[in-house]
């Protein structure tokens, strides 16, 4: 009977034993996937301290490589000031990661939001398009083409936009606005004004387009009294230099020549 009772006793202590290592090890994957799941549902800030805490506790090389990636991200999307040099941190520390081509973005993002034109295209060509998300490759390529507008890259802009114009219902009538407006600087009226019309002519129907709709409202508020204007000048006049010029109106040179291009917003959502 003794025998008996000392079997069952140390069964059970092994039992308890084994649950404890069980729920030691399973508690910190518990962490992580609580936050992944917060991260994927864009709550940054209960992310970051879901995955802060798993970090504490798990000595998984993989898991806390990814919830660094998740950390800084939530950092940059979630509107932290140094945003940009968090994602930096990561990428100093984590150099082989295959989230380098989305964070290179993010920080090339981040110094578009500052102007800081040259950076962010540094940052940009960091980042390969094809490892990006179909919606990350419309930010990018809007992004991308704006910033090589405001060097004054007329060329690669233009090649940026053109993929937006035939590809995306999202940026298609940002592209086409910036499009024309490269079409007016080179004096290309004709490719100008063909631009314009389609854009003029879309207004009516602009709010059915959710998707694009910070872009085409203020292409509606704003833009549309240039292209009117600009249409009617080159419809009626065709002639290379006016008094109404809408490269005056539309922008203002920085001391390096950079094309300030202020009609629409350059800010793009990163969602």
């Amino acid at each position: 009977m003794r025998k008996i009772i000392l079997l069952f006793t140390l069964a059970l202590v092994t039992q308890i034993a084994t649950a404890q290592r069980t729920a030691y090890h399973t508690q910190p994957e518990k962490l992580f996937n609580q936050g992944k799941e917060m991260f994927l549902e864009g709550n940054y800030v209960g992310a970051k301290d879901m995955l802060s805490r798993f970090t504490m506790v798990s000595d998984d090389a993989y898991l806390k490589e990814e919830a660094a990636y998740m950390t800084a991200v939530s950092s940059f999307m979630g509107g932290s000031e140094n945003g940009g040099e968090i994602l930096k941190a990561f990428l100093d520390r984590y150099p082989e990661t295959v989230h380098r081509h989305l964070v290179s973005f993010l920080i090339g993002s981040s110094h578009y939001d500052k102007k800081e034109w040259e950076a962010a295209r540094i940052w940009f060509n960091l980042a390969d398009l094809d490892y990006l998300t179909m919606q990350e490759q419309e930010d990018y390529s809007f992004r991308t083409g704006y910033t090589h507008l405001q060097l004054g890259n007329k060329e690669e802009a233009t090649r940026f936009f053109g993929l937006l114009s035939q590809n995306s219902t999202k940026y298609r009538d940002a592209a086409d606005f910036y499009l024309g407006y490269i079409d007016y600087s080179n004096s290309d009226y004709a490719g100008a004004l063909q631009r314009f019309q389609r854009l003029k002519e879309l207004q009516p129907r602009a709010a059915d387009l959710k998707e694009a709709e910070q872009y085409r409202r203020p292409l509606t508020a704003i833009a549309l009294v240039e292209i009117s204007v600009t249409i009617t000048w080159i419809s009626t006049c065709r002639c290379a230099t006016s008094s109404v010029s809408m490269s005056s109106r539309m922008r203002s040179s920085s001391p390096g020549g950079a094309v300030m291009v202020s009609t629409l917003p350059s800010r793009s959502p990163l969602t």
